[in-house]
């Protein structure tokens, strides 16, 4: 059931402040062990809501996957910690229901509830209850707060197992350099395909750039901002629906891992402005380096960067000192 298709009363927003709430609270001291949904309401008011927002961060994880040319394994799917089975859904909402969807999650009723709405959206999809422990492709989303160090492990240990792993997170600091620590841990089984534009350590997480983390923005739909339930939500909630930071890691077995295009940069977050020019946080294989792009160099770009339009932000990059002289996309 959509937002569409809800009706939500007081009694409904009341419920989803207080689910925000004890979300905020399992991720302050680790929430792997709670359980936060009380009924099947909840899970259809999550779904409707906070788990749209998570959809609107994979489409762009999907859609940066496609741009990229990269082509997942097919076989088993497992969506794990799967909630609502929001990435599962769009998983085969961009790539088809090729796959045979397995869910994990501590709630049996999330579970029950995700492989519902995936049979309902691709009835030709096939599920399984059981969970498989070295999937084909592994499906990981906003997790990584609530763990604790136990089931953190065990989770990269069935990355490490996996064939194809896509894991997404909050664009919050702490949690996404906590996910780049994890790309640290699997470096040796897989290699990085996104956003990544190197297989080397991660540039982040050097001394000299502990107050930086590796970020991006997705697009709300187009209905987030014309609808009277999203006005609600972000009134209710005091969400600002303009903004939706997230981190995320696409990693492939070593021995499957296409062949990397060299001497690319990839730009993190959103760019610093000046009176004429702009500052980008660029990462490549040398590490991270702020550099500076004249709005002379090219005006087109340089407002396209002002505007947030630039969906691929890897680039060919000549520099001179810290200024970019020229660039190309791949």
């Amino acid at each position: 059931m959509s937002s569409s298709e809800i009706v939500f009363t007081g009694a409904d927003w009341d419920r989803l402040s207080q689910m925000r709430a004890d979300f905020l609270d399992a991720t302050d001291v680790g929430g792997a062990s709670i359980d936060p949904w009380h009924s099947r309401r909840d899970l259809e008011l999550y779904d409707a809501t906070f788990g749209a927002r998570i959809g609107w961060k994979w489409d762009a994880v999907l859609g940066e996957i496609a741009r990229r040319g990269i082509v997942p394994p097919q076989g088993t799917l497992l969506d794990w910690g799967c909630g609502t089975g929001v990435a599962a859904r769009a998983w085969l909402r961009h790539l088809g229901p090729r796959w045979k969807v397995h869910a994990h999650d501590l709630s049996s009723d999330a579970r029950a509830f995700a492989l519902e709405r995936v049979r309902e959206e691709f009835p030709s999809a096939e599920t399984a209850v059981e969970v498989c422990d070295a999937p084909d492709v592994l499906l990981v989303s906003h997790v990584i707060d609530e763990l604790d160090v136990g089931p953190l492990d065990e989770l990269v240990l069935l990355a490490r197992r996996a064939r194809f792993v896509v894991w997404v997170e909050a664009g919050a600091k702490n949690t996404s350099r906590a996910l780049s620590a994890q790309r640290e841990r699997l470096l040796a089984d897989l290699e990085p395909l996104a956003p990544c534009t190197h297989g080397n350590a991660c540039g982040i997480l050097t001394p000299e750039h502990e107050r930086d983390w590796c970020h991006h923005f997705a697009k709300p739909a187009p209905e987030a901002f014309t609808t009277r339930h999203w006005a609600m939500f972000s009134r209710t909630l005091k969400i600002d629906m303009r903004s939706l930071p997230y981190s995320y890691l696409v990693m492939q077995r070593r021995a499957e891992a296409p062949a990397r295009e060299p001497g690319l940069t990839r730009v993190l977050g959103r760019p610093g402005f000046r009176k004429g020019r702009a500052l980008l946080d660029a990462c490549d294989a040398d590490g991270v380096r702020t550099l500076s792009l004249l709005e002379r160099t090219d005006k087109l770009f340089f407002r396209a960067l002002e505007n947030g339009d630039v969906a691929d932000t890897r680039y060919r990059l000549e520099v001179e000192g810290t200024r970019v002289k020229s660039f190309t996309q791949p």
